[in-house]
């Protein structure tokens, strides 16, 4: 389970899925917030998910719901978009060909955000045996599909910001 979640005008989104694809999508205005970790475990149950399986985006909040689920005793984990790629925590030692992998993954990506939809969007290519997208989540895919794939000048993929920080820049943004 994927946790986006939301203050002031955007939405909470929560997707489940498998191996064969997205299962169910949730998105909702969440003014309160405090609804939001309720939400993620009445969604955690209905799908039979285990806490260690359900990961919420740290910004916008996500890091106190998690903090506030984990105080609750379920342990879920966070990511950050910005951050860069790293490995995954593991206890124990690490094969060669795991560490040369990430080598690699980290000259692919500009960060988290860009290897996710990168991932993603080799998942759902028509072309390719992957990731389904129900017919009920069509705009889903369609704003998915809007996202051009840019890269930066060392041919990292990267994203575009999703809106503009500064109001007088001409840069692209998702939003836009």
């Amino acid at each position: 389970i994927g946790i986006d979640p939301a203050e002031g005008g955007d939405s909470t989104s929560m997707s489940a899925i498998n191996r064969w694809g997205l299962k169910e999508q949730l998105s909702r205005k969440t003014p309160n917030t405090d609804d939001i970790p309720r939400e993620a475990l009445a969604f955690m149950f209905a799908h039979k998910v285990r806490p260690e399986k359900v990961c919420f985006d740290r910004g916008g909040g996500g890091k106190q719901h998690a903090d506030r689920m984990r105080a609750m005793g379920y342990p879920v984990m966070t990511v950050a978009f910005g951050e860069s790629i790293l490995m995954d925590l593991k206890r124990g030692k690490r094969q060669f060909t795991e560490k040369l992998e990430n080598r690699e993954e980290r000259y692919q990506y500009l960060n988290r955000r860009a290897e996710m939809y990168g991932d993603t969007s080799i998942l759902t290519d028509p072309c390719e045996q992957g990731f389904a997208i129900p017919f009920e989540y069509q705009e889903l895919r369609r704003q998915l599909g809007l996202m051009p794939k840019i890269y930066d000048a060392e041919g990292r993929l990267r994203m575009l910001p999703k809106t503009n920080k500064d109001p007088n820049s001409k840069e692209m943004t998702l939003v836009k």
